[in-house]
């Protein structure tokens, strides 16, 4: 039985020179006796966290600018209809919410920070 490496896990007759063939960076062969692994679920926990940590932050940005896109592209393919500049301008204001949304997020960091230094005061 090998590990994801190339090496042999737990063979008695592994020969070390013979291990590390095709894996010369490598000078020993690495045993389980001295290899140690996170909790599995510890880890799941933790990008579980900082994804939806992500997905909060910049979920509806993505989902904004995705849309803005969309629009941009329908104006780009609306040749001679009245609803082309609509369109246009539905996509800038697709862009502005977004700029929007940076400036609240900013401003109310800036709050927080403010009472936290007003609390510790």
């Amino acid at each position: 039985m090998r590990g994801w490496w190339g090496h042999p896990l737990c063979s008695r007759n592994a020969r070390p020179e013979k291990a590390l063939v095709g894996h010369a960076h490598l000078r020993h062969p690495i045993t389980p006796s001295i290899m140690t692994f996170p909790n599995p679920r510890a880890v799941r926990e933790g990008v579980k966290q900082e994804m939806l940590r992500a997905f909060l932050n910049y979920g509806l940005v993505a989902a904004v600018l995705v849309w803005a896109a969309v629009v941009a592209m329908m104006a780009y393919h609306l040749d001679e209809s009245p609803w082309r500049w609509a369109f246009a301008a539905l996509s800038v204001g697709g862009l502005a919410t977004v700029a929007a949304i940076f400036w609240i997020r900013k401003y109310v960091d800036e709050l927080n920070k403010e009472s936290d230094q007003e609390s510790k005061s």
